[in-house]
């Protein structure tokens, strides 16, 4: 709780709600896909830096910080196959943790699963339907 944390985030909710709105009003007049994802995702922005303000000026309530992690996860959390990158990262980070109790081979164990997790969440986050053929066999045979 400081004066200078409810400041900046005053701040920032107050500018984000406006490029929200000019951008939004973008999107009415000429209905461009990427604008209204902008107008989202920087209202959505404000109305987080807003909660960080009521934490920053009057403490943080269980209230509170449902609202922010409710506003906020979206703007982190682009894709539901990310959660497996984020899960491959704390299972390197338990294997490093292990190793400190003389249990090495748990750190590559760890390594080995994690790197294997995080690239499976990739992959499946990926729209291998839309990626582009190579160009060798785009020539005619």
């Amino acid at each position: 709780m400081s004066l200078e944390g409810a400041a900046v985030s005053l701040g920032a909710t107050i500018v984000s709600l406006i490029f929200a709105a000019l951008v939004f009003n973008q999107w009415v007049s000429r209905r461009k896909p990427f604008q209204m994802a902008w107008s989202l995702g920087l209202g959505l922005y404000g109305i987080a830096a807003f909660t960080q303000f009521l934490a920053e000026a009057y403490g943080w309530t269980p209230s509170t910080y449902k609202a922010y992690y409710l506003v906020a996860a979206p703007l982190v959390a682009r894709l539901v196959f990310n959660l497996w990158i984020g899960i491959g990262a704390l299972i390197i980070a338990a294997g490093g943790s292990l190793a400190r109790f003389n249990l090495s081979w748990a750190l590559y164990i760890g390594e080995f699963v994690g790197i294997a997790v995080m690239f499976w969440g990739f992959l499946a986050s990926q729209d291998l339907a839309k990626a582009k053929v190579p160009v060798a066999t785009q020539l005619p045979t």
